[in-house]
C-alpha cells in the first residue's frame, strides 16, 4: 500500500496557514492533497481556521463560533513568516 501526502492546512512553514498560496506550495512540493477545516461564523459565514480561536492566526483574542463576520474586518492576520493585514 502507497504512502499518501498530505498537505495540513497547505505548508504554514513556507506560506500562510490555510491560505491559497499555502495549498499551492504543498501541491507543487509533493503533497497529494491537503487537509483544512471549514467552520461557521456566529452570523454563518465560512471561514477556514483551524484553531478555537484567533489569537495565534491574528491579532483577535475572540473565538470564531461567537464572532460575526463584520468583526473579522479589524483582525491584522499573523503567520509563521510575517504579520498581514
Amino acid at each position: 500500500m502507497a504512502t499518501t501526502i498530505f498537505g495540513p492546512r497547505g505548508c504554514p512553514a513556507h506560506e500562510p496557514e490555510n491560505s491559497p498560496a499555502g495549498f499551492r506550495y504543498a501541491l507543487t512540493h509533493g503533497a497529494e492533497g491537503i487537509e483544512t477545516d471549514l467552520h461557521l461564523t456566529k452570523d454563518g459565514v465560512p471561514v477556514i481556521i483551524h484553531d478555537e480561536t484567533l489569537h495565534r492566526t491574528t491579532n483577535g483574542l475572540a473565538r470564531w463560533r461567537i464572532t460575526p463576520w463584520p468583526s473579522y474586518d479589524n483582525f491584522g492576520y499573523q503567520t509563521a513568516n510575517a504579520s498581514r493585514r
